[in-house]
């Protein structure tokens, strides 16, 4: 739920100040998926390596599963993809 929000902030922002973005991704929606899930992608990245410079530097209380990365990461990209249903600013 706090990546959704967090992209959904970010491409909020972007169809605000970026008319020609906007314009542009309108009528595509394979291009609003695709970024709003790379955007998702990339944040879920950076936390489970966060998560895994956890277990490595400060506790290895912290369990960094195979199949808890890969649901985080996909759970991720999902959520994400969702904000591509936003057309327009809100």
């Amino acid at each position: 739920m706090a990546l959704y929000a967090l992209v959904w902030m970010a491409w909020n922002r972007v169809l605000t100040h970026h008319p020609r973005v906007r314009d542009r991704v309108r009528d595509r929606p394979a291009l609003r998926f695709m970024w709003c899930a790379v955007a998702g992608f990339v944040i879920a990245v950076v936390w489970e390596v966060m998560e895994l410079l956890g277990f490595l530097f400060v506790t290895p209380d912290i369990h960094i599963p195979p199949l808890d990365t890969l649901g985080d990461i996909v759970m991720g990209v999902l959520g994400a993809a969702c904000v591509g249903f936003h057309k327009e600013p809100r």
